[in-house]
């Protein structure tokens, strides 16, 4: 069975109910774009409306009646098994019930935690604007209640305001919002005011201070200021670092004899 035999085609996102569908043309819901042929889940209870990447569990037997599916699909040791729809390499036909997959037109992707392996995907792709944010249609989450994105991949610099200043974060992050943080995670090796930033290590901020802090992608040489008989110092590749929203960089260090890492400000040659 495939799996675009069981999901039912609509254009619109429902109230009061939660609907699993494939998108029949382009359409909006308020300001939101969602293009044809996307997956589209909406969760009534938590109000958020996920496109194109989606727990596998949503293809349990109880779920049939729930999202709205025609029927439900074969099950071999709790994982549920589709026919093959493509020529994708990509292409999941054993949907894991403890995992996720990212949507295709008309089958999953498989995903490792990492988008690397959807590097092409997200650069040939239509990118979407939202709320002054451009980001990929690879996939997204959107919450009803407040009206925001709070996970999504950006195409273009992301902006965010934090009190009287901005932080202005590059291109391809894997981002996810909470109230106190906006989690970040390099899709490729990036810059961030001078300070180059490894993929795929983790690149947080904290939204009412706007510190960042990443993981370095090269090795450099800085001064490094109140710290015991050392003047200039090597920051090795892959070594922690907060960035502050005027460029200001520290790094944590432990003095000799000492076992309590502190953090210290450095300036970078």
């Amino acid at each position: 069975m495939k799996l675009t035999d069981i999901i039912e085609k609509g254009n619109e996102i429902p109230s009061g109910i939660s609907k699993l569908f494939i998108a029949s043309e382009d359409f909006h819901y308020g300001q939101l774009p969602i293009l044809k042929d996307s997956l589209v889940y909406y969760c009534d209870y938590d109000k958020t409306i996920a496109v194109n990447m989606i727990e596998f569990s949503s293809f349990q037997k109880g779920n049939v009646d729930t999202l709205n599916l025609k029927t439900a699909l074969q099950e071999e040791d709790r994982n549920y098994i589709v026919e093959k729809n493509s020529d994708c390499k990509l292409e999941v036909t054993t949907l894991e019930s403890g995992w996720r997959g990212i949507w295709h037109q008309n089958h999953f992707d498989e995903w490792n935690k990492k988008f690397q392996n959807h590097f092409d995907r997200i650069k040939k792709e239509p990118s979407l604007k939202f709320s002054g944010i451009t980001f990929s249609s690879l996939m997204y989450n959107y919450n009803v209640a407040t009206n925001s994105l709070f996970y999504f991949i950006n195409t273009k610099p992301y902006e965010y305001q934090i009190g009287k200043g901005k932080i202005v974060l590059p291109e391809l992050l894997e981002v996810s919002i909470t109230k106190a943080t906006h989690g970040l995670l390099p899709i490729v090796d990036i810059e961030y005011l001078g300070i180059k930033i490894k993929a795929n290590s983790p690149f947080d901020f904290d939204n009412q201070t706007g510190i960042v802090e990443g993981n370095t992608a090269e090795e450099f040489t800085a001064e490094i200021e109140n710290y015991p008989n050392i003047k200039t110092i090597i920051i090795s590749k892959y070594n922690p670092i907060k960035i502050a929203l005027d460029g200001t960089l520290s790094i944590p260090l432990t003095k000799e004899g000492q076992q309590k890492i502190e953090w210290f400000k450095i300036i970078k040659k």
